[in-house]
Formats: C-alpha cells, sequence, structure tokens
C-alpha cells in the first residue's frame, strides 16, 4: 500500500533538491558575471586544494563548470625565453600565419572543423560557445554530426559535467569554444577524427 505521507515526503525533498540546484546555478552565474568575466577571479583562485578552497563550494562549482585545465597557484608557472638555445635573441621573423577555417552557420546546418584533439581526444571546433544561443543548437537537445568516417548523433550540453557516463557530447570548453567530448571515453577515436577534419551538424529529427 502506498504511504501518502511517504510520497509526499519524496516530492518535497526532490523539489528542494531542485530548488538548491537552480539557487546554485544562479549564483554561479552572478558570481561569474561579476568576479570570471571582470578578471577579479581566475583559475588560480578556484583550483586548489581542500585546505586552500576551505569549502568555499561555489568555486568549487565554478573550477568544475568553467574548465578541467586550470591551474592552483602552486602549480601555475609559465616562464618567458628571450633567447634562444644557442644564446642568440628570438628572430619571429621566419613565423608563417595560419589561416583557419571560417565554419558556416545556417539555421539547417553547420558545416566546421576540428582545430584541435587533445591527449584526452576531446576536440575543439572552430565554433565559438555564443553559437549555442545564436544558432538552432540552443533550441535542440541533440544534433546529426556527418563526417568523412560516418554518421553519429550526439546531445548538446552547456557544459561537460551534464554528460552522462560514455556519453557523446557537444559543449563550450574551458577556452570558450565548441568541444566534443566523450565522457571517460575519446571523442577522437569514437568519431575517427584528426584536426582540420570537416563536420557537419544538424538538428536531431
Amino acid at each position: 500500500m502506498v504511504n501518502p505521507f511517504e510520497e509526499l515526503a519524496q516530492a518535497i525533498i526532490l523539489q528542494a533538491v531542485k530548488d538548491g540546484m537552480a539557487d546554485a546555478w544562479k549564483e554561479f552565474g552572478e558570481f561569474k558575471a561579476r568576479d570570471i568575466d571582470t578578471g577579479k577571479k581566475g583559475s588560480a583562485d578556484v583550483f586548489g586544494t581542500r585546505e586552500y578552497l576551505r569549502n568555499n563550494y561555489l568555486y568549487r562549482m565554478s573550477a568544475a563548470v568553467l574548465g578541467i585545465y586550470g591551474n592552483s597557484k602552486e602549480e601555475a608557472l609559465y616562464p618567458i625565453y628571450f633567447v634562444d638555445s644557442a644564446g642568440e635573441p628570438l628572430d619571429a621573423s621566419g613565423l608563417v600565419r595560419i589561416d583557419l577555417p571560417v565554419a558556416e552557420i545556417s539555421e539547417e546546418e553547420i558545416v566546421c572543423h576540428v582545430l584541435i584533439s587533445d591527449h584526452y581526444g576531446n576536440l575543439t571546433l572552430n565554433l565559438d560557445g555564443t553559437v549555442l544561443e545564436e544558432s538552432f543548437l540552443g533550441r535542440v537537445d541533440g544534433v546529426r554530426v556527418r563526417t568523412a568516417a560516418g554518421p553519429a548523433r550526439m546531445r548538446v550540453c552547456r557544459t561537460f559535467a551534464e554528460a552522462a557516463e560514455d556519453e557523446a557530447v557537444l559543449y563550450t570548453d574551458s577556452s570558450g569554444s565548441l568541444a566534443m567530448a566523450v565522457n571517460h571515453g575519446s571523442a577522437a577515436e569514437r568519431l575517427g577524427l584528426v584536426p582540420d577534419d570537416e563536420i557537419k551538424l544538424a538538428p536531431m529529427p
């Protein structure tokens, strides 16, 4: 027999959890706009040990949402070199400009390219993350992916943290670019893609 009190208690608890999550996302959005986007806080502030963060769960959430490549203050070391291995001043005259491919965006399809494949198999695309709000990607739950290696399907997420185990997702990475990843897997291997490969994205029917 169903206990009405137990059902009510479960519904109240579930709503409380949802309300708490909504409050957390709201507080994160305000913190990002106020402190992260203005440069008042950076990765060195929100990454670190448990002792350093002192249970600041807003910082921990910000680090998890905005990227997995941040450094703590102890890890951040960026040496600058002014001479080469022979002790001669660095000469940039031989550098060659690389023209990156430009994505084609329409209401029916987005044609883009892989820019970077990291050692996890995550794929950075030549698309700014704002395309999630400015194209059909912001209105669909998933996309059809077409490449030379074959078709695939992928869910559209706001952050990588939303991806389920072994799920392939399209999301905004820590650099602000649109990216493809597989939770606990390699998008590069699953999709058979390498840098400069063309990708076509269309709304999932």
